[in-house]
């Protein structure tokens, strides 16, 4: 293993100047980069370097392939400044927005080591895999949430245009109505006469919920919480798992030292809870102990992790256990993921039924009474 000299200065530089995953992906989202469009400029560069052709030959055929518009002007500004003489680490970190901390220190471990391709080959497979994994989850929970809120919106229109209609036709009616065609009645009325007052509300409560989960101490709670919800708690951790030993074992694969890796780490999951346990762990490992121990003390990851962790450390072969790890948890990510999904589907298609089917048998209630007593 390859360990990266620095001088104290420029090292603490380095980790203190990594952006938090939230801000790089939003900062990705404004700079209109998809990640896919990263990933094949990372691959196709490495490429090119792999073949012998120097650094500004490379970067300039990949900025020629790059068919992405934003990211083109981008790498072009980076070879503008690569022929004035900045080192290409030095040209990624000024656009902090598309080459997050991971990608900039990679790229720096690659140029001092000389091996930039073989550095830019795994960190292109390491973007694609997280790449996937994201969108793997974001696709599976997609269908639930856009299920729940058109489910949402029926239930509104129903209440606010439908029901209002039937409180006007049963308003002469000389027998007391049902209780269920009541309660919706009544429900329909207040929300009609206080729908600008429930969404002002809502919108309040919504700025205040995300207000909250800014601060310090909201971060802290929510990213403890998701790790524990019933269902989707099982599914986060996994994927906490998988994104850590990809990351970790890709840094240590590439070079880095295995302190300044967990540092890394620690400024790169986008969950406060995280972080500060990953924290606990630095500060173990630099006091001279082995990482399975902190690791184990702070009870994020399972126990077939530690193991590998444990068996890694004793053969000097952690990177390479760690990257079985994240294999492995990937492949469990798709299997709970599918199995949450054919759970939730089915649940969520139920509860909407019962729930506008209930609406409507309330409402149309007191007719099917009315023509019970004419029989």
């Amino acid at each position: 293993m390859i360990i990266v000299s620095a001088t104290p200065r420029r090292r603490r530089g380095t980790l203190h100047s990594l952006p938090e995953l939230a801000a790089s992906r939003a900062l990705r989202l404004w700079s209109g980069v998809p990640q896919k469009a990263l990933v094949d400029f990372t691959r196709g560069f490495a490429v090119m370097l792999r073949a012998r052709l120097s650094l500004v030959q490379s970067l300039t055929t990949a900025v020629a392939q790059c068919q992405n518009p934003a990211l083109r002007r981008i790498l072009e500004t980076v070879l503008r400044d690569v022929k004035r003489g900045s080192s290409l680490s030095e040209s990624l970190a000024r656009h902090g927005g598309v080459f997050d901390g991971l990608y900039v220190h990679l790229a720096r471990v690659g140029e001092r080591a000389g091996i930039l391709d073989d550095v830019l080959l795994r960190l292109a497979a390491h973007l694609e895999k997280a790449a996937a994994l994201k969108q793997k989850i974001s696709m599976a929970l997609l269908y639930p949430g856009l299920i729940t809120a058109v489910a949402a919106a029926a239930v509104v229109f129903f209440l606010t245009t439908i029901a209002p209609t039937f409180a006007e036709m049963y308003a002469d009616f000389d027998q007391e109505l049902p209780g269920p065609t009541r309660a919706v009645l009544r429900l329909s009325e207040v929300l009609t006469a206080y729908f600008p007052v429930a969404m002002l509300g809502l919108g309040l409560a919504s700025g205040g919920t995300w207000m909250l989960l800014r601060s310090a101490p909201g971060r802290f709670t929510w990213g403890r919480l998701k790790l524990r919800l019933p269902l989707v708690g099982s599914l986060m951790r996994k994927s906490l798992t998988a994104r850590f030993c990809r990351t970790l074992g890709t840094l240590l694969r590439s070079g880095v030292a295995l302190v300044e890796a967990l540092s890394m780490l620690t400024k790169a999951d986008g969950n406060a809870y995280v972080e500060q346990a990953l924290r606990e762990v630095v500060g173990q490992v630099r006091r001279g102990r082995s990482l399975y121990e902190p690791l184990k003390a702070v009870g994020l990851f399972p126990d077939i992790v530690l193991h590998l962790i444990a068996v890694g450390e004793q053969t000097a072969e952690l990177d390479a256990m760690l990257l079985h790890a994240a294999e492995y948890y990937e492949q469990e990510v798709g299997v709970s993921l599918e199995g949450l999904t054919s759970l939730i589907e089915p649940v969520l298609i139920v509860g909407i039924g019962l729930i506008l089917g209930g609406i409507l048998v309330s409402l149309y209630l007191p007719m099917f009474e009315l023509i019970n007593t004419v029989g």
